[in-house]
Order: structure tokens, then C-alpha cells, then sequence
């Protein structure tokens, strides 16, 4: 019963993780933080429990600020220990992340967090190029950005290039990657949508928008939010040719079926 023993807190951890006692988890790796200072998992496992407990409290309409800060600060902490671990990185970054939309959902400004995550998301990248969450993610964190500049009168229009590159680049290196696809097409929708305002025609990025949704589907028929997305851009398009004059009631969208897949 020795409480050094990294393992058995690691197990307790794990023990409550898998039944979503999220309380209970971070209280096993602060154990065992206390116990031994230099094992990285437990720094690593208490940020990723701060962060469920705190994605729970911010569904349920709470304020989880300071838990994403907490969060941050243990994989701070893990990082002090494995400054090169591409992963710790990005789990860093999604904590900032987070703590960017609780401040946005207090009317704050959340662009610090943005950039500091979007900051960290590369150097995980600059540590594994491979690495498919920090490439997905930082395009998710541009296009949040984006739109935080253009509802404060900024211009938005760099974010939202880095976002459709951050994606591509995240095609590129895995195609099956269906959240990729999506997240590309919903930059586009949305780029198209802020370049509807200052006169631009937005079909040809809603076209390429819905290409990559179909994509996506492709790849996951059951994508419930590509579907979602599909359809807003489809919203958006019926609007424009009525904003034109147009008759916009040929504007069905056409029944995504996707391909058979070969045994």
C-alpha cells in the first residue's frame, strides 16, 4: 500500500475515468503528483480529466473557465517534463481552445486563447507533421477566430485562408479522414458567406463547400454533422440566388447516396 507506486494511482485514474467519475480521477492523479512529481502521465491524465469534467459543465450551460486554465496548466506541467511530445502539445492547445469559447460565451474576447492555441497547434505539428488532430484542430481554431474577428468588425479573411489550408494540409496527409473534409467545408461555407457581404459571389466556395461535405459522407454515411453542415449550405445557397432574384425552388439538394463499398 505504498502510495509511491505511480502504477496503482494510474490504475485508480483509469478506474474512475471509465465510469465517467471525472472528480474522482483528478483527485488519483493529484495523488499521485504528490507521491512523484516526475511521472508524466499523471500530469497528462489530470489535464485530460479537467477537460471532460469541464466539456460536461460547459454543455450543461455552466462557466468552466478556470477548470480549461487547470487543464493548462498540467499539461504545462508534462511539458516540462517531454517538451518535444508533439501529443502534450496538442492537448495544451485544445485546452486553450476551450478556455477561448468560455470567454467568447462571456462576451470576452477570446483572441489571445485563439492565437496562443493556434501558436501551439504548430509547434505540435513542427514536432510530428503526422499529427492528424493538431492538423484538424487548428484549422477549427482559425476558422473560430475568423469569426470572432468578422462579428468585431475585422477583417477575417486571412484566418479563413488558413483554415482551408490547415484542412488541406490535413487531407493531403490522410484522405480518409472524414472530420478533414468536413472541417474544409465548413470554412468554406463560412468564407463564402462573409465574401457575400462585400458584394463577392459565395456559390463557388459553396460548391466547393458541398463537394467536400459529399466527401465526407462518402467517407462516413453516418457524419450526423456533415449532414448538418450540408444542409446549412444548401440554406445559405437557396438564400443568395432569392437575395438575386432568382428562382431558387430548382435548388433541391440532390440525395446524398453514398457508393457501395466492395467486400
Amino acid at each position: 500500500e505504498d502510495p509511491r507506486l505511480e502504477e496503482a494511482h494510474e490504475a485508480l485514474y483509469f478506474l474512475a475515468a471509465a465510469q465517467g467519475r471525472w472528480p474522482e480521477a483528478i483527485a488519483a492523479c493529484t495523488r499521485g503528483i504528490e507521491a512523484d512529481r516526475g511521472y508524466l502521465a499523471h500530469w497528462r491524465n489530470r489535464g485530460d480529466a479537467r477537460q471532460r469534467l469541464a466539456v460536461g459543465g460547459l454543455a450543461a450551460g455552466g462557466d468552466p473557465l478556470a477548470l480549461f486554465e487547470e487543464a493548462d496548466q498540467d499539461y504545462a506541467g508534462g511539458l516540462a517534463l517531454a517538451p518535444e511530445d508533439s501529443m502534450l502539445w496538442s492537448r495544451r492547445a485544445s485546452a486553450r481552445t476551450n478556455a477561448g469559447i468560455c470567454r467568447s460565451f462571456r462576451g470576452d474576447d477570446p483572441g489571445a486563447e485563439y492565437r496562443t492555441a493556434i501558436e501551439q497547434f504548430e509547434k505540435a505539428l513542427a514536432l510530428d507533421p503526422e499529427n492528424l488532430d493538431a492538423l484538424t484542430y487548428v484549422g477549427g481554431v482559425y476558422d473560430d477566430l475568423a469569426a470572432w474577428k468578422r462579428d468585431g468588425g475585422q477583417d477575417p479573411e486571412p484566418e479563413f485562408v488558413a483554415a482551408e489550408a490547415a484542412f488541406t494540409r490535413a487531407i493531403e496527409r490522410s484522405p480518409g479522414a472524414a472530420s478533414a473534409w468536413m472541417g474544409r467545408g465548413v470554412a468554406r461555407h463560412n468564407r463564402g458567406a462573409h465574401r457575400s457581404l462585400y458584394g463577392d459571389d459565395p456559390l463557388p466556395f459553396y460548391r466547393e463547400a458541398i463537394a467536400d461535405l459529399d466527401r465526407a459522407l462518402a467517407l462516413d454515411p453516418a457524419y450526423a454533422e456533415a449532414w448538418h453542415q450540408r444542409g446549412a449550405v444548401y440554406l445559405s445557397w437557396g438564400n443568395r440566388l432569392y437575395a438575386r432574384g432568382e428562382d431558387r425552388l430548382g435548388l433541391v439538394p440532390p440525395a446524398f447516396v453514398p457508393e457501395a463499398s466492395g467486400e
